[in-house]
Parts: C-alpha cells; structure tokens; sequence
C-alpha cells in the first residue's frame, strides 16, 4: 500500500508538474515540480492570531535531484526558475514560519517540498 502511495505522488510530479530550473550554484537543471503553498499560523506578542502563506512550493522528485546530479538534500540558497505566461520568476529556498527550508512530502521520503521566496521577477 505505502508504494502505491509513493508510485502516485512521484507519477503526479512528472506528469503534472511544470518544468522549472533547479540552480545549485554554478549548476542548473530543468526537472518536474509540482506547484503548491505553506500555511503557518502563530500568535503575535498580544496573542493576535496570524497567517502567512509561502510565496512558492515546489514538490519535487528526490530521485530527478539525485539524476540531475545536484544535492538530494537541498542547500539552502538553492535558486528555482518558473516560467509563467511570458513572465519568468526566480524563487530562493529559504526557511518558512517554523520549518526548515524544504521537508520530505509522504511517508516514503521520495518528494520534496521546498519553500520557495520570490527574490526576482522577469
């Protein structure tokens, strides 16, 4: 059953997922990501509820990383490129609310979510 789960999201990546760049450096790879957002609620020193959301998700294979030969756990300051409408974004994977910069998605480890910032717009 755990491999089906696994088998359905890595099959939703590389047949849904739009290609970005993956920038490591002076490295870049085009692969698969699928699209998402965060949620992080907290409270500010009055204890006034908050919400913020990530300006970009990107679900990404760990297997298309380890391929593509750059870093399987992602550095943060890694770059990621999307084209959109004639429009190109470039987001940097920093760390969102409470949560490091990216955490495996599912149980089996085999995607990634990265939490992407927009630092450049084209």
């Amino acid at each position: 059953m755990l491999a089906e789960v696994t088998d359905a999201q890595i099959d939703a990546v590389r047949t849904n997922g739009q290609t970005v760049t993956y920038i490591e450096g002076e490295t870049e790879v085009e692969l698969k990501a699928l699209l998402g957002r965060s949620k992080f609620d907290s409270a500010d020193v009055d204890g006034r509820a908050h919400t913020e959301w990530s300006d970009q998700d990107f679900l990404v294979v760990a297997a298309d990383l380890h391929d593509a030969g750059v870093s399987i756990e992602p550095r943060r300051g890694v770059r990621i490129r999307l084209t959109q409408a004639g429009r190109t974004f470039t987001y940097e994977i920093l760390p969102f609310g409470d949560e490091r910069h990216w955490r495996y998605s599912g149980p089996t480890h085999a995607v990634l979510r990265l939490h992407g910032k927009l630092v450049l717009t084209e």
